[in-house]
């Protein structure tokens, strides 16, 4: 999971994952078990998959300089739980309270956002009466 988020959010390295991942995304919809989809075009799929995959590896390896200096950086205490690259954004995003109290529906706040127009009111109160 590490290693995917570095892929997915490193700047340098994400176009060419995202083209990995478009054509292995891909390939799984054109060769489920449910799908008519003609040999040729599941070919077609299967080889430019293939393909991608060599040309990643080989991006990959043309750029380890760079893969060393993330993974090199990724090794300091502080940084192999809190880098940017690697943190759990929703894991946190998870632990927070879907409504804070503060923010809370008040009957004050209802009369406030009611017009006095008929038939106009808060979107929330549209079709109930």
């Amino acid at each position: 999971m590490e290693l995917t988020r570095i892929f997915m959010r490193h700047p340098v390295i994400a176009p060419e994952f995202a083209s990995c991942l478009y054509y292995y995304m891909t390939n799984l919809e054109q060769t489920r078990g449910s799908r008519n989809a003609s040999y040729k075009q599941m070919n077609m799929i299967s080889t430019a998959k293939n393909l991608n995959y060599k040309k990643f590896g080989d991006w990959l390896s043309a750029n380890m300089p760079l893969l060393q200096s993330i993974f090199s950086d990724l090794k300091k205490p502080h940084n192999s739980h809190f880098h940017p690259l690697i943190l759990d954004w929703y894991s946190i995003a998870g632990q927070m309270p879907q409504v804070h109290k503060v923010f809370e529906f008040t009957p004050s706040l209802d009369k406030s956002m009611t017009s006095s127009q008929p038939g106009q009111g808060p979107p929330w109160r549209f079709g109930r009466a």
